[in-house]
């Protein structure tokens, strides 16, 4: 049986991250959607963005890269990771599917 047509709002997280550093090989970044990468129609979805400590800005960009999100609101996850959240409401406009690309931006060394 496939999924009710108006429950699902497909989420394509698409892992093209990129790092901004200084030359320095840095572990890959990661993206995660909350609830989870299928939602409710009219839902709310959260992006939650990772990377290594010293990060100053992640930025989440959604469709042709025309329509973005910055934030300098970093949190340490933990000792090793930071963290930022990106909460996106429900816009029926949009479709059904949304792609969205995630980068982030360190601080230089001092």
């Amino acid at each position: 049986m496939s999924p009710h047509p108006t429950a699902l709002l497909g989420l394509v997280l698409c892992l093209a991250q990129t790092i901004h550093t200084q030359e320095e090989d840095l572990p890959r970044p990661s993206i995660s959607a909350e609830p989870g990468t299928v939602i409710p129609l009219g839902s709310h979805v959260t992006f939650v963005c990772r990377g290594p400590v010293g990060v100053q800005t992640f930025r989440l960009e959604r469709e042709s890269r025309s329509t973005y999100n910055d934030t300098e609101d970093v949190s340490q996850a933990s000792p090793s990771e930071s963290e930022a959240r990106f909460r996106i409401d429900s816009d029926p406009r949009r479709g059904r599917r949304t792609t969205v690309t995630m980068s982030m931006h360190l601080l230089p060394k001092a």
